[in-house]
């Protein structure tokens, strides 16, 4: 026997060709071709057939199967079936063919040896005559299935073989085991054997053949990839580039998918049992797989396995004892009877245990494994479950939990693993703890809640709107109730009120106010950090605060640690940034408390992130990125498990929607409902307010009115009207100014002017502005300018390009036209700056609206470009919000200029518009 390792095609075909070149000279052979399945040996069996039937060879070909190994002479059958010799001579032989394979045990007889050795030269010298004229090639593929039978007759060929111009080509498979030993002792030692063992493709071999098929340029890194993913078996090369061709198109390297799994799953079915077996326990232990662990699981020598394992190396699948990739992994446990896999789980399980490895290994197979479990398995579960939640892998916090209650539903350990769970859900959604929040408040009535953990159910009530329940676990919380003594119960007592007072306030009804937040902080001092940023937060809001409340926020951001129960005090550092007018500040701030990789692992700190994210975005004028996080905000959860948290993100999409002059979208958020409680709460009067401002800008006026009437009844009930919070005065006079009611708008502004807001550069300039409104035009432009100079001060981008575009507005409506000019560029850049298309535009047709006007002569003539595009629209019969749409300006824009429109034509209304046109509207 003559051995060649091979990998390349080139190589086998070079190798196979001089052997037919032989032929060709009256040296017939055989070669015999092994390797593992999914090499290619079928392939290039098939390619030799090929090249058989384009050349002057003639081919014969056979393949066996498992199936019909028991089947005699079975490759003698398929070998001469197809020749085409005399009818007499075909007649005969078949018959002898079947009478032998139907009385195989009589060929066992030394008379019927004879016989069948007669028939067998018989066979022989029908191939040498069909091989007198040209080369006959014949295969015959997994000879390792062939019945003893045909291996005889073959045998007798090969010993006649070597001065004809016959040659054979065969394959065999080869396992952990080598080449099975029947071809081994009958075929392969043979002296005219050649063998051509076939190895893994090389890593150049394998960029070769995807580059082949690929039309894309990969780089060496994504080819070596490539090669360490499929470990050089040519079937699982081919299968990535399938995949790459099916789904994968365009996308940067080479990744399995399903083409991939399924091939390895052909590899495992056509691999001996316990070579599959070894691959399935690795597949279920993982990252744990050694050796001694298979050996221990599968209850065979180490040796053995040992030697599995290399040639499941060999194949593709393995590297050392861990498969090459996750895919792989996957693909052999997906094809693992569900029953099986639970049994080799439970197996890990114990094994892993028993070789002293980590809870959280150990609990992952308990996970997968069935009942019973064993006495130790609920200490480890409960041990994981504590490193998940300290690592912040919540899901699987969670289902440790879950198994760790359901495996003891009674221990003495219940409430504090009902607690851990119920805590590690409420990240992941807060819809999935509800249920446990029953039993926990249970638990507090009954005194078995320590004050820290009662005040986190108290916060998950109030997040829910569960009102009546929240107002029952404050009460545990009170610092006059029996037993109340300790600092730390304290700090739980003054925080729970100041979150209430400042987010909630409709619990107490405006009974809380500053005062009694600063006797509790007084009573209670020195208060711990936490406590202190919520305090000072709630202050603020109720009309007090000031440099302490700014002071203990940026102390939280530099101290805080973020954790699981850690919301009501980072909302308060950053709120109480973003209320003092330090929106840069804060989203830096932002940005560094929610940094961890923590926040990425908890859906609801996500949404949390994304709605602060907006809500400060939006202030600063970035209004895309504003409706982005907004949108993210309420897509991140069910609406359900946002609770009344949802009116801040649905707030923050309306406005930056609405200033966006995306009014379609900004209406859908309006009408997608949010709780009704939430109105209630502090996220509640944010909603009410951005849904005013869209229906001002859409024209709905008296829908906008009623919304901030609404949002200041509430604020004044709850003793929460501050006007740094929340000036609904001054927007309900901007609104009444609108619809020349100025006594209605001097009334509110005197009002708002009343309540402290000096500290605030921002409300100043808004006063300044609704004060505007109701001067005559020529006192406005001073007070314009004033809050101009004002909000330069400030980070309010998008606030300073709406004043802007007031002053140009009014400039040019006094006939100042290269003033409006010059302030109508400063406002258009910070519009488009901000990408507030209807500020922009009604920037642009405020000034164009003034230029070039002609004297008012009833004729269209008389329009500007800008009236004339509203008249035309209008007299198509759009109406004012279509045409705001359209032209990207807000409604009341296209009311004062239907208003100048009207006089200039001297008509009654829209309705006369399409008579005086003169045809325009048609035009247009």
């Amino acid at each position: 026997m003559q051995l060649s390792r091979v990998t390349s095609d080139d190589s086998i075909n070079g190798r196979l060709q001089r052997l037919i070149a032989d032929a060709e000279e009256n040296r017939g052979s055989f070669a015999i071709i092994t390797g593992p399945n999914g090499f290619g040996k079928t392939r290039i069996l098939h390619g030799l057939a090929n090249h058989a039937s384009q050349s002057d060879i003639g081919y014969l070909g056979a393949a066996c199967r498992s199936s019909e190994r028991f089947l005699s002479l079975g490759i003698a059958n398929q070998i001469f079936s197809p020749l085409n010799i005399e009818p007499s001579d075909l007649s005969r032989r078949l018959k002898l063919l079947d009478h032998f394979s139907l009385n195989a045990e009589d060929y066992l007889v030394p008379t019927a040896y004879n016989q069948g050795a007669d028939l067998a030269q018989g066979l022989w010298e029908t191939l040498a005559e069909q091989a007198e004229d040209k080369v006959l090639l014949i295969t015959v593929d997994d000879v390792h299935f062939a019945d003893s039978l045909s291996l005889e007759i073959l045998l007798h060929f090969i010993n006649r073989i070597h001065t004809s111009r016959i040659l054979f080509v065969l394959t065999a498979r080869e396992d952990a085991g080598g080449v099975p030993a029947n071809i081994r002792s009958r075929l392969m030692y043979h002296p005219n054997c050649r063998r051509i063992q076939l190895a893994p493709i090389a890593a150049e071999e394998t960029s070769a053949l995807i580059r082949n098929q690929i039309d894309t340029d990969f780089s060496e890194e994504q080819l070596a990839e490539s090669h360490r993913i499929s470990g050089g078996n040519p079937l699982l090369v081919q299968a990535l580039v399938e995949d790459h061709h099916n789904i994968r198109r365009g996308i940067a390297g080479l990744a399995p998918g399903e083409a991939f799994a399924g091939s390895v799953q052909l590899i495992l079915d056509r691999i001996p049992s316990i070579s599959r077996a070894v691959a399935q326990a690795a597949s279920v232990l993982g990252d744990h797989t050694e050796i001694p662990l298979l050996a221990t699981m599968l209850e065979l020598k180490e040796a053995e396995v040992g030697r599995q394992v290399e040639w499941l190396e060999r194949i593709g699948l393995l590297i050392g004892a861990r498969f090459r990739c996750r895919a792989t992994e996957a693909a052999v446990k997906d094809e693992i009877d569900s029953s099986v896999l639970e049994q080799l789980h439970q197996r890990a399980a114990d094994l892993l245990h028993a070789f002293g490895m980590s809870s959280s290994a150990v609990a992952r197979h308990l996970l997968d494994g069935r009942a019973p479990y064993e006495e130790w398995a609920f200490g480890v579960l409960r041990e994981a479950a504590e490193h998940a939640l300290a690592t912040w892998d919540l899901e699987s916090a969670v289902q440790y939990l879950r198994l760790a209650v359901q495996i003891r539903p009674d221990s003495e350990h219940r409430l504090s693993l009902i607690l851990a769970l119920a805590k590690a859900e409420w990240q992941l959604n807060p819809a999935m703890a509800a249920g446990h929040l029953t039993e926990l408040a249970e638990a507090a009535h009954k005194g078995r809640l320590q004050n820290a953990d009662i005040y986190w159910v108290l916060t998950c009530a109030l997040w829910g709107g569960k009102f009546d329940d929240a107002a029952t676990l404050y009460d545990l919380l009170r610092d006059d109730r029996p037993g109340f003594e300790d600092d730390e119960s304290a700090n739980w007592h003054v925080a729970a009120t100041s979150w209430i007072a400042c987010t909630y306030p409709s619990l107490f009804a405006g009974r809380v106010g500053c005062a009694d937040i600063e006797k509790a902080q007084e009573r209670h001092s020195p208060l711990s950090l936490r406590t202190r940023v919520i305090t000072d937060y709630a202050r603020m809001t109720l009309g007090d605060g000031g440099d302490a409340t700014l002071k203990s926020a940026g102390r939280y951001r530099t101290d805080a640690e973020f954790g699981i129960d850690s919301i009501t005090p980072i909302e308060a550092a950053l709120f109480s940034e973003i209320h003092s007018d330090r929106l840069y500040s804060s989203i830096r701030s932002l940005d560094s408390l929610f940094s961890s990789t923590k926040v990425r692992s908890s859906p609801l700190w996500r949404s949390v992130h994304h709605a602060y994210k907006a809500f400060i975005e939006l202030r600063l004028g970035d209004l895309i990125n504003a409706a982005e996080n907004a949108r993210k905000s309420l897509e991140v959860l069910p609406l359900r498990s946002l609770g009344v948290f949802a009116a801040l993100g649905t707030a923050c999409a309306i406005e930056a929607y609405t200033e966006l002059g995306e009014y379609d979208l900004a209406e859908q958020y309006v009408k997608r409902p949010v709780p009704e409680i939430s109105l209630d709460t502090r996220y509640g009067i944010y909603y009410l307010g951005a849904r005013a401002r869209y229906y001002s800008a859409t024209g709905f006026t008296h829908s906008a009115n009623r919304d901030l009437l609404r949002c200041g009844k509430k604020l004044q009930e709850w003793g929460m009207d501050n006007p740094s919070f929340m000036p609904w005065r001054l927007e309900l006079a901007q609104l009444s100014a609108k619809a020349t009611e100025f006594g209605r708008s001097r009334r509110l502004i005197r009002q708002h002017n009343s309540l402290p807001h000096e500290d605030s550069p921002r409300v100043r300039a808004m006063g300044l502005v609704a004060l505007a409104t109701t001067q005559e035009p020529r006192r406005r432009p001073a007070l314009l300018r004033e809050a101009v100079d004002l909000l330069q001060e400030t980070d309010y981008r998008l606030q300073l390009a709406h004043t802007l575009t007031e002053l140009s507005c009014t400039l040019a409506g006094l006939g100042e036209m290269s003033k409006a000019r010059l302030v109508g560029q400063q406002a258009a850049s910070l519009a488009a700056s901000c990408d507030a298309a209807p500020l922009q535009g009604e920037v642009s047709m405020a000034v164009e609206g003034h230029l070039d006007s002609q004297p008012d002569d009833g004729s269209q003539d008389a329009l500007s470009p800008a009236e004339y595009r509203v008249a035309s629209l209008a007299a198509l019969g759009y109406t004012n919000r279509e045409i705001s749409k359209k032209i990207y300006i807000t409604v009341s824009t296209v009311e004062q200029h239907l208003t100048r429109i009207y006089r200039k034509l001297d008509v009654d209304g829209r309705n006369d518009l399409p008579l005086v046109m003169k045809g325009s509207a048609a035009a247009h």
